[in-house]
């Protein structure tokens, strides 16, 4: 089976076993027998594969120092990056949303007041409980999912 690069703006950003399905704007090389084999972040240009200068961090090597940085909240603290927290903070702020919808629907803005009251609590980057209102947890957790989305768009 034939190996491939996929190649967008003149970078490798994959490679596959077999013919690729491509995204608009990407082209595949068949690198099968290609020496010395490129990697994820070569430049490509005409036939020539070039890796980067030492020292020079990829997209991929990029997202990863993001990633281990955490997310800074501005308050502070630093909530961890990682695909489990993103997920449960998504649902997070899906299930607070709902949950100010379903009482807005019923005309209780009491309600929503209380809701955006209570307490939330936030494990940050060095295991420490961090507690903020509801409003501030839903500010975050927006702004987390953002921050994530970017970084991600940007390292591919």
């Amino acid at each position: 089976m034939s190996t491939f690069a996929i190649i967008s703006n003149g970078t490798v950003v994959n490679l596959t076993l077999g013919l690729p399905a491509l995204a608009s704007g990407q082209t595949s090389v068949d690198v099968t027998t290609a020496s010395p084999q490129p990697a994820i972040g070569w430049s490509y240009s005409g036939s020539v594969f070039s890796a980067p200068a030492a020292g020079t961090p990829t997209k991929e090597d990029t997202f990863l120092a993001q990633i281990a940085a955490g997310y800074d909240t501005g308050l502070g603290w630093t909530l961890p990056l990682d695909d489990s927290d993103r997920n449960l903070i998504t649902s997070g702020a899906t299930l607070i949303n709902c949950a100010i919808t379903a009482l807005n629907l019923q005309n209780n803005s009491a309600g929503v007041a209380a809701l955006l009251a209570q307490s939330f609590i936030f494990v940050d980057i060095t295991g420490t409980a961090q507690t903020v209102t509801t409003q501030q947890a839903l500010s975050i957790m927006v702004a987390y999912g953002n921050y994530y989305n970017t970084i991600w768009s940007a390292a591919q």
